[in-house]
């Protein structure tokens, strides 16, 4: 049976995933796919370990993992080699 947190550490976590989040928001918008990875993943263990299995927390997750796979730092095409086609 696991222990409920006291309202000051479900503060201190929900803090945290925020936290987590504003790290991928700056990774994300940094082009720094390690960190954003990184970031979501904590949180999404977070979510995943300390909060009731309900429908909003499936979705949390889910939302968090739709956002793992979004690239943020695609193969962008290479410019020069296409100078003549125009």
């Amino acid at each position: 049976v696991k222990p409920l947190m006291s309202p000051e550490q479900h503060i201190n976590l929900v803090e945290n995933i925020q936290l987590k989040l504003a790290i991928a928001q700056w990774a994300a918008l940094h082009r720094e796919p390690a960190i954003y990875t990184a970031a979501l993943a904590q949180a999404k263990d977070w979510v995943t370990h300390n909060f009731a299995d309900s429908e909003l927390t499936r979705a949390v997750i889910t939302g968090l993992a739709e956002l793992d796979k979004i690239q943020i730092k695609p193969e962008l095409p290479d410019l020069a080699s296409m100078v003549g086609v125009i």
